[in-house]
C-alpha cells in the first residue's frame, strides 16, 4: 500500500492518518490520543466527478480507496474514505495542460472527538463539526472562518466584552477565566480565520487551517472536555469506602 501524499508529495495527514500500516491518532470511541493498526485497505476503485462548471461540465474518474484502522486500547476500529491525489489532462480552445488533485478524506466514522463529546455546548459543536467538512472537502480558508467562529463562541459564552474578537480575547486574559497561553492560541486561529475569510490576506494552505483545528481542540479539550473528565474520575473516588 502507498503512502498517502499531498500534491508536494509529502504525506497528507487529517485526524492523523498517512496510509500507513501503524498510526497514532484521537480515537472516537475511549477518547485516547493511541497507536492505531492498519486491519484492512481496499480495493481502490474510481469514482467520477464534475471538475468543471454548470455549463461546460468535464467528468474525471479519480481513485478512492477505503482504510479501516483499529484502535490499540478499546479495539475499535475507524473508517476513512480517501481521495486519492490524481492528474489528469485539461483540454480546452488553445489550452493544454496536466491538472493536479490534492489527496483529500472524504468521509471517517465514527467522527472524530472532541465534536462528539458531551459537555460541550452545541454551538462550539456545531462550528467545529463544520470546520472538519470544510477541512475534508478541501476548503481550507473554510476550515479556518469556522475555526475562527468556534474560537468565538467559546468568548461569547465566557461573556467576554469588547467591540471585536480581538478585544474579547484580551478580556479573557484580564480577567484570568482562561490560561493565558489558551489566550495566545485562540489569537492565532483568530488570524487563521481573518486571513479565509477576507480576499486582501492570503489564502490559508491545507497545512494551515489543519493546524488552526488541531490547536482548536486543544483549547476546547482543556477548557470543556478535561475539567468534566477530571470531575467525573474524582467522584468516583469519592465513593471509595471502607470494608463492612
Amino acid at each position: 500500500m502507498g503512502q498517502i501524499v499531498d500534491s508536494n508529495g509529502k504525506p497528507i495527514v487529517f485526524g492523523e492518518v498517512s496510509g500507513k500500516q501503524q498510526e497514532v491518532f484521537e480515537c472516537s470511541v475511549c477518547k485516547v490520543r493511541t497507536q492505531h493498526g492498519l486491519v484492512q485497505n481496499g480495493p481502490t476503485f474510481k469514482a467520477k466527478v464534475n471538475t468543471g462548471t454548470d455549463k461546460k461540465p468535464v467528468d474525471v474518474e479519480f481513485p478512492r480507496v477505503h482504510y479501516i484502522y483499529r484502535c490499540c486500547g478499546c479495539q475499535t476500529d475507524t473508517y476513512f474514505l480517501i481521495q486519492q491525489q490524481h492528474t489528469f489532462r485539461v483540454s480546452s480552445p488553445g489550452i493544454s495542460q496536466n491538472a493536479t488533485w490534492p489527496t483529500m478524506v472524504l468521509h471517517r466514522y465514527p467522527r472524530a472527538i472532541p465534536e462528539a463529546h458531551d459537555v460541550l455546548p452545541k454551538g462550539i459543536k456545531q462550528n467545529l463539526l463544520e470546520a472538519e467538512t470544510c477541512l475534508a472537502a478541501g476548503a481550507p480558508n473554510a476550515a479556518g472562518t469556522m475555526a475562527r467562529r468556534a474560537v468565538d463562541e467559546i468568548a461569547r459564552l465566557h461573556k467576554a466584552t469588547g467591540k471585536d474578537l480581538y478585544n474579547r480575547l484580551e478580556n479573557l486574559r484580564s480577567v484570568g477565566l482562561v490560561s493565558k497561553e489558551l489566550i495566545d492560541i485562540a489569537h492565532q486561529i483568530r488570524s487563521a480565520g481573518r486571513n479565509g475569510a477576507h480576499a486582501e490576506w492570503q489564502e490559508l494552505t491545507m497545512d494551515q487551517a489543519r493546524n488552526a483545528l488541531f490547536l482548536l481542540k486543544e483549547m476546547i479539550r482543556e477548557i470543556y472536555i478535561t475539567p468534566a473528565e477530571r470531575k467525573q474520575r474524582l467522584q468516583s473516588l469519592t465513593k471509595l469506602k471502607k470494608k463492612p
